[in-house]
């Protein structure tokens, strides 16, 4: 008997690539629903993805998909990045702390959505132990200078960038009356904030990382802001972490464009999620400290197709069109 596909068990992303195969007359199984992997078939093609991965991605991005690695590739292409110190034991450690400048991010090569990602450290005890902690699950670990400007996203084929988002770390807006912890469980009530990854948005949590990040505002959690003061709760952008996405209507510059195609070519996939560091995504690179942190050779679905603020894309569709080589109208 065929089991029925209760769409609500899965990801936003699931959910988004399985709508369209709906649209699309594509058919699908769940092969393994552990690890998420799916048949499609369409006019006796048979296609297959795993979590985000297609599994016809060429191995070399896959292995380059590392950040260690991943930071080797573009800097001998010469596409800006940030300064990275790649740790393998602590006896590396040992030997480099006295050049790191802090605060500093340390990260775990394999980490994803904003998880194995270690920011504002800003002391040599901290760090030593946030790398053991990566080293004791992981051959490596990542210690990285940190940036404080603005985090863009750049979907990007071989040709050209399709979409581009602005991510904000979890945040909220005063209303001049309630505290901080009032406004968050007001935020958090909201229909579109729900469980890891289910919903729109996910509910934010108050933690370490969140005092930390209202301490840098002069805020605590039963302070009350002024009415429309944005109160940011996370010290990185991610939506994995309750952050929002913002699509940039605003022109992005020929250079920027031209290093996310590029680096959609260097990883020999047919698309990527370019992670961008910048002061304003409109100017030169040179000139607004713009650097390449990440290449996701698996971008998701829900960052470009239902962006928090401003028009989405249909990326869903543009996965089965790589897949099948398809156009679908």
């Amino acid at each position: 008997m065929a089991h029925v596909i209760n769409k609500s068990d899965y990801t936003l992303d699931t959910k988004l690539l399985l709508d369209e195969a709906d649209k699309l007359g594509i058919k699908y199984r769940f092969l393994d629903r552990e690890i998420n992997l799916i048949e499609f078939s369409y006019q006796g093609k048979k296609r297959y993805r795993k979590g985000t991965y297609n599994l016809d991605t060429k191995i070399f991005g896959l292995e380059f998909s590392r950040k260690d690695l991943t930071y080797l590739l573009l800097d001998e292409h010469e596409i800006p990045h940030p300064q990275s110190l790649v740790v393998r034991s602590e006896d590396d450690f040992e030997k480099i702390k006295d050049d790191i400048e802090f605060p500093c991010v340390v990260k775990s090569p394999e980490g994803f959505g904003g998880f194995g990602v270690f920011t504002d450290i800003s002391k040599k005890k901290e760090l030593k132990a946030k790398i053991k902690s990566i080293l004791a699950k992981e051959s490596t670990a990542l210690i990285q200078e940190q940036l404080t400007n603005t985090d863009f996203r750049l979907l990007a084929d071989q040709r050209r960038v399709l979409h581009t988002v602005k991510r904000n770390p979890a945040r909220v807006f005063g209303d001049g009356k309630s505290t901080v912890k009032e406004l968050v469980q007001k935020e958090n009530e909201k229909p579109w904030r729900g469980p890891q990854l289910k919903q729109e948005l996910v509910k934010i949590n108050i933690d370490k990382e969140s005092k930390i990040a209202l301490a840098k505002q002069n805020l605590s959690l039963s302070d009350v802001p002024k009415k429309d003061q944005q109160v940011f709760l996370k010290t990185c952008c991610n939506q994995c972490k309750g952050g929002d996405i913002e699509t940039v209507d605003a022109e992005v510059h020929p250079k920027f464009k031209e290093m996310a195609i590029k680096a959609t070519r260097l990883f020999e996939t047919p698309l990527a999620g370019i992670d961008i560091m910048a002061d304003d995504i409109t100017k030169d690179p040179a000139e607004v400290n713009g650097k390449m942190i990440e290449v996701n050779i698996a971008p998701g679905v829900q960052i470009h197709q239902v962006p928090t603020y401003g028009k989405g894309v249909n990326i869903a569709r543009m996965i089965f069109q790589t897949l099948f080589k398809e156009e679908f109208g």
